[in-house]
């Protein structure tokens, strides 16, 4: 336990970022702010974007947030302890400091509950450490949770639930467990609800798929009341009305299954979105496929479902994408780990220098997408061309890969870092209110800390007016987090080796 804590823990101090990096989040933490100052669920008037297509106004002028209250509830304590942390800040800056570790700890313990699926399904240590090695260092969701989304809760909840079902058991314990973690996940994102016939599947009677579904009632009607006290309307979420004050979109034209061949291939394919680009170990899948149907059947079938539900969903969106403010497709990541399951069944003496090409090559992309700060090259096609973030042609052209650009930008930070230049937050003040920033894009691009320095919360501490002994407990905080993974893989190789080793003897001998 206490090494699974340290993972979790260094996971979060080595990589996190330090600040929210999307205006999503910083609209949940500013409702998070709201609650904890006055019990309020409606956004005043000049907070957040209404362009955004996050806000909805209802007949009587009130706006209030789309989102489900989880990521909410999650902030609200980290808000709450920022209050009584001294700084030169705004407690929200704090808060969102402290709020910027959370998606690596989810991360982290996403990677621990697929470790432990591959002890249920009773694969063999080579086989497991090498999956799970691939899972976490080189698949997306490893980048995607700096991204201060909250779709990497709704992946450890899926993982989750997947894993309290394995193996079928006709105890009613583990059902319900499963459905409380899925009910939690609901809390935040609705659209969770669409993983329910692939679990199901792993469900072995009716009774117990009836025990599933009545667990998650009150779930359900917690969202009920919470769209209640919003809009009046149990049944009325808001997207609606954001979408058509946004993008002037109807119900109707929202999803269109005409959409669904070209934002198919957009979510796995384009240069922009596509997820085997941005995560192309799970190329190996393909390699493994075979074998994990003839293993488990069941399983492959569940994540066949909810992985075709995902792309299905969201391939008729409008919004496919899910902007090209962020990182990848991020719609479609609970379903990552879930694909990334099939490689405990991977041939690996078979394909030896595909996973180590493929894999190198993954852990490539992952780094260079953490390392700086993605909106730099955004910022920058924007000064330069508009806003063109919203055609075909910027998420299907290759001159405008994010990938090619974390390659500009990262030669750009380091050279900003070499010069020594000086760097400012340039924080607005008081709270947040929207991404206004008091300077101009062009000197952010120039002198921000954002955007000229390493998307590390340590390195980013260096540039900050702080007492010495912070930066040095920072950095400090950053090498043991270093040391410690460093130690933790380097006790998996020798594993790994000392089983090789094992099986060559056992070879000769039998030779």
């Amino acid at each position: 336990m206490l090494q699974r804590i340290l993972f979790v823990l260094s996971l979060a101090l080595l990589f996190s970022s330090g600040h929210i990096e999307n205006p999503d989040s910083h609209l949940r933490l500013t409702q998070a702010r709201l609650l904890v100052e006055s019990g309020a669920l409606e956004i005043p008037h000049g907070y957040g974007d209404v362009t955004h297509g996050n806000i909805a106004v209802t007949a009587a002028g009130k706006q209030y947030s789309v989102y489900n209250p989880g990521q909410v509830l999650l902030f609200a304590p980290f808000y709450w302890l920022a209050q009584s942390i001294s700084s030169p800040w705004h407690p929200y800056y704090v808060a969102a400091f402290l709020c910027s570790f959370l998606g690596y700890v989810a991360f982290g313990c996403t990677v621990l509950v697929f470790w432990d699926i591959g002890k249920k399904l009773r694969v063999s240590e080579w086989n497991r450490i090498v999956a799970t090695l691939l899972f976490a260092g080189t698949s997306y969701c490893f980048a995607h949770a700096q991204d201060s989304y909250e779709h990497i809760y709704e992946a450890l909840c899926v993982l989750l639930a997947v894993r309290l079902l394995l193996p079928a058991t006709p105890r009613y314990q583990p059902v319900v467990q499963a459905a409380l973690v899925i009910g939690c996940g609901l809390l935040f994102r609705t659209s969770l609800a669409i993983v329910l016939p692939g679990l199901l599947l792993l469900v072995p009677t009716w009774r117990q798929r009836l025990l599933f579904v009545v667990a998650l009632l009150p779930f359900g009607a917690a969202l009920l009341g919470y769209n209640y006290l919003r809009f009046g309307d149990p049944l009325q979420n808001g997207y609606a009305s954001a979408w058509a004050l946004a993008f002037h979109q109807t119900a109707q034209s929202s999803f269109k299954l005409s959409t669904l061949p070209l934002h198919l291939a957009g979510l796995l394919f384009s240069s922009a979105k596509g997820i085997f680009l941005f995560s192309p170990s799970l190329i190996l899948v393909f390699l493994s496929c075979r074998a994990f149907w003839q293993h488990q059947r069941r399983l492959c079938l569940c994540i066949l479902l909810i992985t075709g539900a995902y792309l299905g969903l969201y391939a008729t969106n409008f919004a496919w994408h899910g902007s090209a403010w962020n990182w990848g497709p991020r719609y479609i990541v609970a379903a990552v780990p879930l694909l990334y399951l099939a490689l405990f069944y991977l041939p690996h003496q078979r394909y030896r220098q595909w996973i180590w090409t493929v894999g190198a090559a993954s852990l490539l992309v992952q780094l260079l997408a953490i390392t700086t700060f993605h909106k730099r090259t955004l910022v920058k096609t924007f000064l330069a061309e508009g806003d063109i973030f919203w055609t075909d042609a910027y998420f299907f052209h290759p001159r405008y890969s994010p990938i090619k650009g974390q390659v500009i930008s990262l030669y750009e930070v380091t050279s900003s870092t070499l010069d020594f230049s000086h760097k400012e937050l340039f924080l607005p003040e008081g709270a947040w209110r929207n991404e206004a920033r008091p300077v101009s894009s062009q000197v952010m691009l120039q002198n921000s800390i954002d955007f000229t320095a390493y998307n590390f919360w340590w390195v980013r501490l260096l540039y900050l007016k702080v007492p010495v002994i912070v930066k040095l407990l920072g950095t400090g905080a950053a090498l043991y987090a270093f040391l410690t993974l460093f130690g933790q893989f380097t006790r998996l190789w020798s594993r790994l080796s000392a089983e090789r080793i094992g099986r060559s003897s056992v070879s000769s001998r039998l030779a």
